[in-house]
Order: C-alpha cells, then structure tokens, then sequence
C-alpha cells in the first residue's frame, strides 16, 4: 500500500513540474514533430492591425545573400471552443525563460513606435496548440507556416523585461 501511496504521489509532482517554454525558432526548426501538440512558446508577442503574432526576427541558420527570409512568426488565433485548457496549475521556471530571452534578445528587438505605446510588441509566453500548414490563412503579414491556438488573452503570458 505504501508503495502504491508513494507512486501516485511522485507522479502528481512529475505532471506538477513547471513548463518548459520553448522559442518560436524551435517550433519552426521541427514544425511537424509540433504539428497538433501543446506547448508553451516564448518570442516577441506582436499585436498589429491585421493580427497577433509570435516571433523572433531570424532564425538560424542565417539565409544565404539573395535567398529568402525563413518564416520566424507563429500566428496567435484565439479560439475559446477548440483551443487547450490552460492546466489548473500554470508555472514557469524563470531559468526555464529568461534564459532563451536573453539569446531571443541578441537577434529580435521589441518594437518602437512614435507615440510611445508598449502595448504593441511585448516578451511573452503564449500557451496553445500548435497547427501548421493549411488550416491557416497566409494573406498574414508577415507569412505564418504555423500558428498557436490558445483560449484567450489569459494565455498570453507577458514577461517582465529584464533591462526595464
């Protein structure tokens, strides 16, 4: 009996441990391994006119002179019907994100606008489902291979900035 007591107990703590984000740069490197998975990602979390986005300015490897751009955003759709519950329990490590912030943050900066809005481009962690390919809508700008459905703005996990 104890035995048993004790195996439920280290397997409530394993399914407790904090999520691991993952950046937007991993999804894309290995999409089809993602495809249709449950993730935490970590990017820049842009808000523009003609959507949400998470992203990262380039991923490597770098495109050789004269080829084009790879795809470094996921589209953010929010779909309260379809989209995973956010677990009971949500924690991050902040090794777990600040960590990949810091290499996000070599390469991708957050926006700046004129009159002086921060709400428009923040670091987040964005948790969903993630979907490539032809259940989304490419007229977006700029081109999403995937995207990340989530049930709502609760899903979007904005990160303090560190040099802030």
């Amino acid at each position: 009996m104890r035995c048993a007591v004790l195996c439920v107990a280290v397997a409530l703590l394993a399914s407790e441990a904090p999520l691991k984000p993952v950046r937007v740069c991993e999804v894309l490197a290995d999409l089809s391994a993602r495809d249709g998975k449950v993730v935490a990602v970590l990017g820049r979390f842009s808000f523009r006119e003609n959507g949400r986005f998470l992203g990262e300015d380039a991923c490597d490897p770098t495109p050789a002179a004269g080829d084009p751009a790879r795809p470094s955003a996921l589209r953010v759709v929010f779909d309260p019907k379809t989209a995973p519950a956010l677990p009971a329990r949500l924690e991050l490590d902040a090794a777990d994100v600040y960590q990949p912030l810091k290499l996000i943050r070599q390469r991708t900066a957050l926006g700046k606008f004129r009159f002086g809005s921060v709400d428009y481009d923040r670091w987040a962690v964005v948790f969903g489902r993630i979907e490539a390919g032809g259940a989304i809508k490419n007229e977006s700008k700029p081109p999403a291979p995937a995207q990340i459905v989530c049930r709502g703005e609760s899903a979007v996990l904005v990160i303090a900035d560190p040099d802030q």
